[in-house]
């Protein structure tokens, strides 16, 4: 076995994440590959814990305890990957052409797992292993609601280091933007079509909602001064639904609304602030009605000159000679990494542009670098601690 036919293996196992829909069976669960991590880990050895953390939905955290005074490096890259509809290519065949292997999660985040796994795979075996405890995390739905991390830090999942696996195309990531996402309903009164004066069309309401929503981001938002490394928050409309059929006056209509937010500030208090606006809109004189969030999470922001930042830093020059530390404006489960005191780098190969997509991809040469580059980094950190 090799990385590469390792996350072969990783992407034909399916662990696609509902994303909040009424999807169940086996393809919308993190079971079948928790089991083959379990299993990948367990022969080297790992003192295996598994965290139902949903019914079929569990983490996985893997540790080796090599010298009980030592520092503990944490691996952590989440399971599962967005759904698959649309795509041009097989979601769960990994070819390999041109370098490039394909399929939904070879990008994100399965190649930073592979990476990671095959590093440790490495390490455990290594004469020079360096001096420090390793943990692996394989946290379920990070992509709706980051409550595979959030349930393993809120359990004493911790260490004093980790890299968080995302598509960063090798380059160090210190800083991330968070995100407050909730449902806004408006409603009306259902009528026939026919008679559509008679009603009041929700659809109707909820298109003042979104107006006003354009307009807060354009007035509110974009003024605004931001980081200097991920840029300005923003506020998005990402789904609409509504109404009962075409002859019918709608008599409800929601959004999903999504609002990034900076390292520092509060998704809760940027969801208040939205609802405020919206209660004050002089176009929009009926009730509004907001969940409490579905996905509500912080950004992250590490210092460049932190141990775990420099380490990586070293140990990207010393395998590729160069390195870049950068900000992104997406978010990761380092926001609940970091929120729980751990110092976390977001690292992996990939490029977030192939995330998500209708043919997703990861270069093969990526993949490989990076498992010398986790193994690098656990040997500066060991010099440093």
């Amino acid at each position: 076995m090799s990385v590469i036919t390792l996350l072969q293996d990783l992407v034909s196992i399916r662990s696609t994440n509902p994303m909040g829909r009424d999807l169940t069976g086996p393809d919308y669960t993190e079971a079948a590959l928790a089991d083959y991590i379990d299993a990948f880990l367990r022969k080297l050895g790992a003192d295996i814990e598994r965290q139902e953390v949903k019914p079929d939905r569990p983490n996985v955290i893997a540790r080796f305890e090599f010298h009980g005074d030592a520092p503990w490096l944490m691996y952590e890259a989440h399971m599962d990957t967005v759904l698959v509809e649309g795509m041009t290519i097989d979601p769960f065949d990994p070819v390999i052409k041109d370098g490039l292997m394909y399929g939904r999660g070879s990008c994100d985040t399965k190649a930073s797992m592979a990476s990671m796994l095959w590093a440790i795979n490495r390490l455990v075996v290594s004469r020079d292993r360096p001096r420090l405890n390793l943990m692996f995390v394989g946290a379920m739905d990070e992509e709706f609601q980051f409550s595979g991390i959030s349930h393993a830090v809120e359990n004493g999942v911790t260490a004093d280091f980790a890299v968080c696996g995302e598509p960063t195309e090798l380059k160090l990531v210190i800083v991330h933007k968070g995100a407050a996402r909730w449902r806004i309903r408006t409603e009306g009164l259902s009528t026939h079509s026919s008679k559509c004066d008679d009603g009041i069309n929700a659809i109707y309401r909820m298109a003042k909602v979104a107006n006003a929503l354009e307009e807060y981001h354009a007035k509110e938002m974009r003024p605004r001064e931001g980081h200097p490394m991920v840029g300005g928050p923003t506020v998005s409309v990402g789904r609409i639904e509504g109404g009962q059929t075409v002859n019918t006056v709608p008599d409800w209509a929601t959004i999903e609304l999504d609002r990034r937010t900076l390292p520092g500030e509060a998704p809760e208090e940027a969801r208040s602030e939205i609802i405020e606006y919206l209660a004050n809109h002089p176009d929009i004189d009926f009730e509004v009605k907001h969940d409490e969030g579905f996905n509500m999470f912080g950004g992250m922001e590490v210092s460049p000159d932190s141990t775990i930042v420099q380490a990586a830093r070293s140990a990207c020059e010393s395998v590729t000679g160069s390195t870049e530390i950068l900000g992104v404006p997406y978010g990761a489960d380092a926001g609940k990494m970091v929120a729980a005191g751990i110092p976390t780098i977001v690292f992996g190969p990939g490029n977030i542009l192939q995330a998500h997509s209708a043919d997703e991809f990861v270069e093969v040469e990526q993949v490989e670098t990076a498992v010398h580059i986790h193994e690098a980094i656990a040997h500066h950190l060991a010099e440093r601690v």
